[in-house]
């Protein structure tokens, strides 16, 4: 109810590698809503980060959610998580996070500087 009636239809997807006394993967589904504060919309802990555990954490997301118009999702370029959006989540537009875009593009293209308008990118 606090998603439907109090949040921007743009939900952050994340995974977490748990390292304290509980090991696991913890994922979790993320929004902002309208006084531009965190909500936490879903989470749980699974043993794997794999196709399987994001197919089914997106399943239970979307059979207590629905469909939701303008709906957008954001996340890194986890594999499992890309080829599980599509399944439970068709037509809804899938972003990916650009601090994770250039992690990835400075791994790939390591040890030069990338410049855009005059602006330095470290």
């Amino acid at each position: 109810m606090g998603f439907t009636e109090g949040c921007k239809p743009f939900i952050g997807l994340d995974e977490c590698h748990l390292k304290g006394v509980y090991k696991g993967i913890m994922l979790s589904a993320t929004l902002v809503d309208v006084d531009s504060f965190l909500f936490l919309l879903a989470f749980v802990v699974v043993e794997s980060e794999a196709g399987d555990s994001w197919r089914w954490f997106l399943e239970m997301l979307y059979d207590a959610i629905g469909d939701v118009d303008g709906l957008a999702l954001m996340s890194d370029k986890d594999k499992g998580l890309e080829s599980a959006v599509p399944v439970d989540f068709l037509g809804v537009e899938h972003r990916t996070c650009v601090r994770h875009l250039y992690s990835h593009f400075k791994k790939k293209y390591p040890g030069g500087v990338v410049r855009k308008t005059g602006v330095e990118l470290y």
